[in-house]
């Protein structure tokens, strides 16, 4: 991905819902980029530094990305080294843009990130009746980038029966059971609220004594993620036009009878760990360890670059 090992790459960002087509690189000017003239870019400059303060703490062979697609530590350390002056001719200095594209397809959607607020309280009473779990201490979680260089970035997760790795509860097992032998971190009052932050990854918590804490993602178990609002628009609820996080939500509180089976459609299921608010300017670590800035840090979707994750979805 890099275009020169000394120099980093600064690409378009492209996600699409299928992979149509080989991930394609075509280097273009800054110029080309819609708004960069204008782009306030210190939040970006700001972003990449946090990044920096952790990449130049690994060790200099340290593969950046999964199967080391974006070179070394070290390979970023000219760049690292270089962040100073004024934003816009940083990057211009020692980046190179590319536009990224998948076969024919030169276009691609963009969806947006938050920390979803939830109340909770250490214990169960009243309206705190939904169990916000803790990373389960049977949940096995496999690399398989180690078996086969080829399955670089991607993972699977479960737990042992015996000498076979199957595969975890699912959510509506787990709805139905619990999970044993697995803290619990809170008791929310709103499990509509809590399925969002399982979606976005990590978020906040405020607590019914009035502190509060952020929540970051710690683990998942291992099934596939479905897209709720997909099922919504089959059933004819909802249409292509009008779904979004609030109408999707909005529908949730609203047919409070069907929304847990909808919402156990979705199979996937995220485990927690609790983390100080720290810098409240700033979001939960990213996938490369640092805070992830507002309106500056950027997730690649896996169909495009496949990364380990570690903080959220994409």
């Amino acid at each position: 991905m890099l275009a020169a090992l000394a120099a980093t790459v600064f690409l378009f960002y492209l996600w699409q819902t299928t992979r149509p087509g080989p991930l394609r690189l075509t280097q273009v000017k800054f110029s080309d980029l819609p708004g960069w003239r204008s782009a306030d870019l210190n939040q970006a400059l700001a972003s990449f530094a946090r990044g920096c303060a952790v990449i130049a703490a690994r060790p200099a062979t340290t593969p950046m990305g999964a199967g080391g697609y974006g070179g070394t530590a070290a390979d970023w350390l000219s760049a690292c080294n270089n962040v100073h002056g004024e934003a816009r001719a940083f990057f211009e200095t020692n980046f190179t843009p590319y536009q990224v594209s998948a076969g024919g397809a030169r276009s691609g959607l963009f969806t947006g990130y938050y920390e979803p607020l939830i109340r909770a309280s250490r214990t169960r009473q009243g309206a705190y009746q939904t169990p916000v779990y803790g990373e389960p201490p049977d949940l096995v979680r496999v690399d398989l980038s180690q078996f086969n260089p080829r399955f670089a970035g991607e993972h699977i997760s479960g737990r042992l029966d015996g000498h076979k790795l199957v595969p975890y509860p699912s959510r509506a097992d787990i709805d139905a059971h619990g999970i044993a032998n697995t803290q619990i971190l809170f008791w929310c009052d709103d499990p509509v609220a809590l399925f969002f932050l399982q979606i976005q990854g990590s978020g906040r918590v405020t607590l019914d004594d009035g502190s509060s804490e952020r929540i970051a993602y710690a683990g998942e178990n291992g099934r596939p993620y479905t897209a709720i609002g997909r099922i919504l628009i089959n059933e004819g609820v909802l249409t292509s036009q009008n779904v979004s996080l609030s109408s999707i939500r909005d529908w949730l509180k609203q047919n409070p009878s069907r929304a847990q089976a909808v919402m156990e459609a979705d199979q996937s299921f995220v485990f927690f760990e609790e983390k100080p608010v720290g810098n409240a300017a700033v979001g939960s670590p990213g996938t490369l360890g640092a805070p992830l800035t507002p309106r500056a840090s950027t997730c690649w979707a896996l169909l495009i670059m496949s990364m380990p994750r570690r903080s959220g979805r994409s």
